[in-house]
């Protein structure tokens, strides 16, 4: 349920947890100290959102993707990149 995070626990110098069955988490399964758990959900799974909103977890951040069609007149060249 909980899976503990090495990592992210030393960088936010918190203890770090990944949800991973996020509608079987309860309140009870919810440590009473200062902890970070994180969970990904889809922004079209209303169900895990609203579980999540109930057992009082904050939206941080959303990721979004754009898709567009290639033209097929359009010819890939390294000078049509710009440096990042």
């Amino acid at each position: 349920m909980l899976n503990f995070d090495k990592w992210l626990s030393r960088q936010l110098s918190v203890p770090s947890y990944h949800i991973n069955e996020i509608t079987s988490l309860r309140r009870k399964d919810i440590p009473s100290v200062s902890i970070f758990i994180d969970a990904k959900v889809k922004t079209n799974d209303r169900k895990k959102a609203l579980h999540l909103h109930n057992l009082n977890f904050k939206f941080i951040t959303t990721n979004i993707h754009f898709k567009k069609k290639q033209n097929k007149f359009y010819e890939f060249n390294k000078k049509n990149l710009r440096n990042c």
